[in-house]
């Protein structure tokens, strides 16, 4: 399996610590509102816009090309519709994991 050094790396240093980082409150109550069947996107987006870095991503990441929206996605609210529930809980998921890496 060919992975690019950063992963590597990144796979190396959490097999070496024996366990994955604690992540922060705010990426913890979205990862369980997003498996919440009962959650709506208001919730999820009043979350987000608690970290700027993370309502900074998830709008990068529905503007990209892999969604590729016919107008720019300008709020949190339509960019969880656009991407879904578990696409920005894999997302917060990996920033909550790079920043707690980046921390130590």
């Amino acid at each position: 399996m060919n992975e690019p050094p950063k992963t590597s790396a990144l796979l190396k240093d959490l097999r070496e610590r024996g366990q994955l980082p604690a992540l922060d409150e705010n990426i913890a109550t979205l990862c369980s509102l997003a498996g919440d069947p009962m959650a709506c996107a208001a919730e999820l987006t009043s979350v987000i816009l608690r970290d700027a870095a993370l309502t900074a991503n998830v709008l990068s990441v529905a503007n990209s090309a892999a969604f590729g929206p016919a107008e720019p996605v300008k709020t949190v609210s339509a960019a969880i519709l656009l991407m879904g529930f578990e696409r920005v809980r894999c997302l917060a998921t990996g920033l909550g994991i790079l920043r707690q890496l980046d921390r130590d």
